[in-house]
């Protein structure tokens, strides 16, 4: 993960930097406004001390060839105390004592706000190819939120703007995490898959050889069993081992050479259950077949 990028996962140096918006979101807004009081205050014990805990593991997770977002998460608490530390400082200062920083990282926040507030609707519209009130309005309220935070910042009551910041918060997590992808069945293939087989495993300790499609959430949820296949061969290999209690499941990719190898083999297969869904790992549209060996 350090010499390259691991799983296409990758990036350029700076990769991190420009993520740390969205990343440390809503309390980034403090965080380009602390800046100034960072810099003053910068040989002060604790303020070394919290600078010393980011900047040289950031510098590292920059230069690391395999890049995920939430990788200099590890960081972000120090870079809380900074905003707090910096927040009880300018409180009772319009704007942060700066207007011309305070107008700037108001744009860049709103940007984020506006795409973390509409983002969950749009999700749902895009994958599950439908619209509900909810998410609007809840998003609707948060923006409410996020126009409150602003206006109480520059006032210079900037301790009034982080409860109405968190209220935010509340408000945008609530609609994504309770509200829209619990709805988004799409997302969630394996659960289904594991659904789909309840009513169909021919044996209490029914084997299933899984062709292209690992996802671990799949071994955990089914349990004893699972087979991690690496080619057509190697998948209609396993059913062959044990045809009366194994059963097989493959995508798109590897589906017709496994049905040709089963064939090869003198077993006839039955299509017994199809799932399809965006798999949010990889990015693809999976498209999901079970076969059983026809008796």
């Amino acid at each position: 993960k350090v010499a390259g990028s691991h799983q296409n996962h990758g990036g350029p140096f700076g990769y991190h930097a420009m993520l740390f918006s969205a990343m440390f979101w809503p309390g980034s807004l403090f965080a380009w406004l602390a800046a100034p009081f960072v810099w003053v205050q910068r040989r002060t014990p604790a303020v070394r001390f919290c600078l010393a805990w980011i900047v040289p593991a950031w510098l590292v997770f920059e230069l690391s060839g395999t890049k995920l977002p939430h990788y200099t998460l590890p960081l972000l608490p120090a870079v809380a105390m900074l905003c707090a530390a910096a927040i009880l400082d300018a409180d009772g200062r319009k704007w942060f004592g700066r207007p011309r920083l305070f107008a700037a990282a108001t744009a860049v926040w709103l940007v984020f706000t506006l795409v973390f507030a509409l983002g969950p609707p749009a999700l749902r519209l895009e994958v599950q190819q439908d619209m509900a009130l909810g998410p609007l309005l809840i998003g609707g309220a948060a923006l409410v939120g996020a126009g409150i935070t602003l206006a109480l910042v520059a006032q210079g009551r900037a301790r009034a703007g982080v409860a109405a910041m968190c209220a935010t918060a509340l408000l945008t997590w609530i609609n994504l995490f309770g509200v829209t992808l619990p709805a988004m069945d799409r997302i969630f293939i394996s659960p289904r898959v594991v659904a789909a087989l309840d009513g169909d495993r021919p044996c209490p300790e029914t084997r299933l050889a899984l062709l292209d499609y690992h996802e671990p959430s799949l071994v955990f949820l089914y349990g004893p069993g699972v087979v991690l296949t690496r080619s057509p061969a190697e998948a209609a290999a396993e059913v062959a081992r044990d045809p009366a209690c194994t059963l097989a499941l493959t995508a798109n990719a590897g589906r017709a050479d496994f049905l040709a190898e089963m064939q090869a083999r003198g077993l006839g297969v039955t299509q017994i259950a199809a799932v399809a869904g965006e798999n949010y790992n990889e990015g693809d549209e999976d498209d999901l077949t079970i076969y059983r060996v026809t008796p």
